[in-house]
């Protein structure tokens, strides 16, 4: 949000607020619940879709239900003091006192237009949003400007000129004495007069004040705690954080961290907690206001210069740096009676056919309904195989082997049976017998080595369970002590059958790698313990925590994701450092799932977007570590109700039915690249195979703020591309020099809206539902990447590649030498 705009807009989450002035008017729009707002002594009962202006110094109190609100605040010194003729300006504007009134749908068509530049991040969008802010005053002035009532009693309007004073000087050293001789008031008078005005005493007022300004910069700069302190009148950062966990309940450095930059589920929570994926969900809570969107003469759907990049030119001579394309290390799907099921068997043959994995991870081999596991009437252990048998058959027919994670706990062996975790299926909690644990994993292993053999089975990497560092409500266990002794118990077990087993650590969550504190202390306990892991392994998921859950998990939540459009880059960065200083004994580290975001109803998963956002975290970070395995595989997972829509925003790399998405495509175009690494940076990829070289190049948009705080504004389930604001073409020149030859075959395959994305050919078809086999073959049929050849001279050894790409498109370029 850009806080140069003469109207800067906020979104809160309203339980009360007490009685205050602004210095400014302020526009307040309901997105949900209703609101009471008591002005000047006069109190008016708010709804969806109302809006009121609050003028500034205005003494007001708000009291609410569950209400969100957008408020719009009005700072009239940033327009131009030349063309605003005659201010202070007091306004009539309430939905509660005018009804079916036209003009406030006028209103509302600018605060949505407001709301619309504020999320791009783009300079030249504030004249947008400076545009929208003139054109709303405007409209204020000539339909609601009243003459301002005389307030009484006088100690208000004495108060008035006392606010807005301290609004201007809130900044430096004040005090009640120092505010009491510029007043020419005593000091004992003055602190009376705020608790009979404002209902608080002038230190709480100064320093809420100062709280709220301090509020809205911390998240949006990059200046220290100490200066953001100081610079909102703070003496020191010890005095403002202890002030800010106190009014907020977290420090203000985690809450520059685990910042959600718009609308949060609940106001500021005091612990950070990470809901189950089934009730991860966007929330729409502007809908309402993006109804009154006019985009026949929104700006931002006209066509944009693309952008231009010249790439210094690469020498084709050059000795590059190895690739490992530890991307394709190991894939993945959501649990082991899933790979018993046709259509998955069907997808996950394509998948090695076309692209090609070495391992593959998925939860739930211990789970019941793998049918392994039995106690009988005297109390022994029994064991079938029999499904697993069939899963591990079909994977090594493939050539596809297991990332084995043993987990969860069969209801025979579990001390907790009403510890459940997807739709009931999986139970989370130690065994009731640790011998019979010990029993059931040597037994297992038994099994395996004599079917498949003992060489076999030791290329097959072990963990033991999934996010043990979670909450008690999901995956993790009440004391980490709890988890530790199971895993030393596990790897002993493990490592006794079979030393040359690779047993690693559990994966764990994006957070507890970076902050390493979980981490460090289980690699203690491995080290005093003699059971190391052989490697470390998580899951990405660039997601932010900040609502929490009830025991019962009854509580709505909404998806968080961290806005940069590095996140990875970012988070990979800060696993390494924290590695390094806490020095840890392992240095092999696997990403074990990641995606975008943990919801299954992301809308973006289904669209073009996914296939440069894989290409650009891949390429961005290629073989910085052991395996990327994108989760997951399909849209038909059990780990929530599935949905009937065919585009849903699932996280496969499939439809349920098996239609390819475009990031689907994307990893197969990313398979042609060579073994050598000549040249890379921000859109492009150069590498070499013999003599043809691959250049893989991808114009990434990244999505706004508002969308990144799990708000879709006005995305609907046929336009999905709302939160890309300014989406240029981009157009890439790339010499390439000391080409031997006459003449070089080019062949282009590209990605985009048109081309290899099912869900905007869907779109274009009428998005309508696919009711026969032969609707779904054919949209599988067109919904393929676009191939283009031609054969290009090559003058004096240089060729240069020109390429314009759509928004949201990756193309690749492949060279083949003609003599």
């Amino acid at each position: 949000m850009n806080t140069y705009s003469p109207i800067l807009i906020k979104y809160d989450y309203i339980k009360s607020e007490p009685r205050t002035w602004l210095g400014h008017p302020q526009i307040i729009y309901i997105l949900s619940g209703s609101l009471s707002v008591n002005v000047n002594n006069s109190t008016y009962r708010l709804e969806i879709d109302d809006l009121m202006l609050i003028n500034a110094f205005d003494l007001y109190e708000l009291s609410a239900k569950d209400c969100r609100i957008a408020s719009f605040h009005i700072d009239l010194s940033k327009f131009n003091q030349q063309i605003l003729s005659n201010p202070p300006y007091h306004f009539d504007c309430n939905s509660a006192t005018r009804d079916n009134d036209d003009s406030l749908s006028t209103i509302k068509g600018y605060l949505a237009k407001l709301i619309k530049a504020s999320i791009s991040e783009a300079p030249e969008e504030l004249l947008i949003s400076y545009a929208h802010s003139y054109n709303l005053l405007h409209h204020l002035i000539t339909h609601y400007q009243v003459q301002a009532q005389v307030k009484e009693p006088s100690n208000l309007k004495r108060m008035e000129n006392i606010i807005a004073y301290i609004h201007q000087h809130y900044a430096v050293p004040l005090t009640l004495k120092d505010l009491s001789k510029t007043f020419y008031l005593s000091a004992p008078y003055l602190s009376k007069l705020f608790k009979e005005t404002l209902g608080m005493n002038f230190k709480d007022y100064l320093n809420n004040l100062r709280l709220d300004k301090a509020l809205e910069t911390i998240g949006n700069t990059n200046q220290t705690i100490d200066f953001i302190a100081t610079s909102n009148g703070f003496p020191n950062a010890r005095s403002f954080s202890k002030l800010f966990q106190e009014k907020y309940g977290l420090l203000p450095s985690a809450y520059r961290q685990e910042k959600v930059t718009l609308l949060s589920n609940e106001p500021i929570a005091s612990k950070s907690i990470l809901p189950t994926e089934d009730q991860f969900t966007h929330h729409q809570y502007l809908g309402t206001l993006a109804q009154y969107l006019n985009t026949d003469t929104t700006p931002h759907q006209m066509d944009l210069v693309p952008n231009f990049y010249e790439i210094p030119a690469t020498s084709t001579i050059t000795r590059g740096h190895p690739l490992m394309h530890t991307y394709r290390k190991m894939t993945s799907i959501g649990r082991a009676k899933s790979i018993l099921y046709g259509q998955n068997q069907a997808m996950l043959t394509t998948l090695q056919e076309e692209i090609g994995f070495q391992w593959i991870r998925f939860h739930g081999l211990l789970d019941d309904d793998m049918m392994l596991c039995s106690i009988d009437a005297a109390g022994e252990l029994k064991l079938n195989f029999t499904y697993i048998d069939m899963v591990m058959d079909f994977l090594l027919t493939i050539k596809l082997k297991p990332f084995i994670e043993l987990g969860f706990m069969p209801e025979a062996l579990a001390a907790e049976k009403n510890r459940r975790i997807y739709n009931g299926q999986s139970i989370i909690s130690l065994p009731n017998n640790f011998n019979l644990w010990q029993d059931l994993i040597k037994g297992l292993l038994i099994h395996l080595e004599n079917r498949y053999g003992k060489d076999e089975v030791a290329t097959w990497p072990f963990t033991l369970w999934n996010n043990p560092d979670s909450p008690i409500h999901m995956f993790g266990f009440r004391h980490m002590d709890n988890y530790c002794h199971l895993y030393r118990l596990t790897y002993n077990t493990v490592k006794k059958q079979n030393p040359a087993i690779a047993f690693g650590g559990p994966s764990v969550m994006t957070t507890t790698m970076e902050d390493g504190l979980w981490m460090t202390g289980f690699l203690a306990y491995c080290t005093t313990n003699a059971c190391v892991p052989d490697f470390l392994s998580y899951n990405y998921y660039p997601v932010t925590h900040q609502n929490t859950l009830s025991e019962e998990l009854q509580t709505t939540n909404n998806v968080t994701l961290r806005p940069s459009a590095d996140a990875m880059k970012e988070s990979i960065d800060k696993i390494i450092k924290t590695a390094k200083k806490q020095q840890w004994p392992v240095d092999q580290l696997y990403i074990t799932e990641w995606n975008n975001s943990i919801s299954h109803r992301e809308l973006l998963n289904d669209t073009a977007f996914k296939a440069p956002y894989i290409v650009k975290n891949i390429l961005e970070n290629y073989d910085r570590v052991q395996s990327f395995t994108y989760w997951g595989l399909t849209d038909f997972i059990e780990e929530v109700q599935i949905s009937n829509p065919l585009f849903h925003g699932g996280i496969g790399l499939f439809t349920y039915n098996g239609i390819k998405k475009a990031h689907y495509h994307a990893l197969r175009l990313m398979t042609k690249l060579g073994d050598e690494c000549l040249s890379q940076g921000t859109g492009y990829f150069i590498t070499k195979k013999g003599q043809s070289y691959q250049v893989l190049l991808y114009n990434y948009h990244h999505f706004s703020s508002l969308y990144a705080s799990g708000e879709l504004f006005d995305m609907t389930p046929t336009n999905r591309y709302t939160p890309f604001i300014a989406t240029n073409k981009l157009r890439i020149v790339l010499p390439l020099t000391d080409l031997v030859c006459s003449s070089v075959m080019i062949t282009d395959t590209f990605i985009n809206r048109q081309h290899g994305s099912p869900f905007d050919t869907w779109v274009a078809l009428g998005a309508l539902p696919l009711e026969t086999k032969e609707e779904t073959d054919y949209l599988k049929s067109i919904s393929v990447p676009k191939i283009t050849k031609e054969q290009v001279a090559v003058v004096d050894g240089m060729l240069t590649l020109s390429r314009t790409l759509e928004a949201h498109e990756v193309r690749l370029v492949e060279i083949s030498v003609r003599e």
